[in-house]
């Protein structure tokens, strides 16, 4: 090969990443816009938010008692739940899963093998953008993967332990993460 060919085949590559720096910022841009405007003055429904009560007034003592007793069950079921999903977070949200250094930012990434967005607290906008170019090539290439645990999903990091508890990308679940760890909404870079 001559060197112009080497040459043009360079100015190529670079143009190819940056177009997929390009594509990354844009999408990191509308999501923050979408966040954002449904922090602030947005009435989305929220997905799992389900809190429909049937009463039946045909019921006999009997039946209303147990019902009362199941829906007190319930209720702190998921106040047990909701407990641990806060704990969950605020161990786990600590610290960026990408660097390890401390976490100032909350963002949504994107999982394309779960056509899912996931809530992560990272350390920079750098990070976010590495994590989202990674998931942005084919699965058996990925560094970093998120994986479900019980009920919940975790994001798995460089160093693959643990992991940072991974709430899919709601406006509730954006107000508890920013609530817990104080951090603040990725803004574009």
């Amino acid at each position: 090969m001559d060197t112009q060919t080497i040459l043009i085949i360079i100015a190529l590559l670079l143009l190819v990443c940056y177009m997929n720096q390009e594509t990354n910022r844009k999408i990191d841009i509308e999501n923050n816009k979408y966040i954002k405007r449904l922090i602030t003055n947005g009435k989305p429904v929220i997905e799992g938010n389900d809190n429909k009560k049937s009463t039946d007034k045909k019921s006999t003592d009997k039946k209303s008692t147990d019902k009362k007793s199941n829906d007190n069950k319930k209720s702190n079921d998921k106040e047990s739940k909701n407990i641990n999903f806060r704990k969950e977070i605020e161990n786990t949200h600590k610290r960026c899963p990408h660097t390890g250094m401390k976490s100032k930012i909350i963002a949504c990434i994107q999982y394309p093998p779960l056509n899912t967005g996931f809530l992560v607290s990272l350390c920079c906008p750098r990070c976010l953008s590495e994590i989202q170019s990674d998931f942005a090539r084919p699965q058996q290439d990925h560094n970093y993967k998120i994986t479900k645990k019980g009920e919940y999903y975790y994001f798995h990091g460089k160093d693959k332990k643990g992991g940072q508890i991974a709430p899919k990308c709601t406006l509730e679940n954006t107000k508890i993460v920013r609530e817990i760890t104080k951090n603040e909404l990725s803004t574009p870079s």
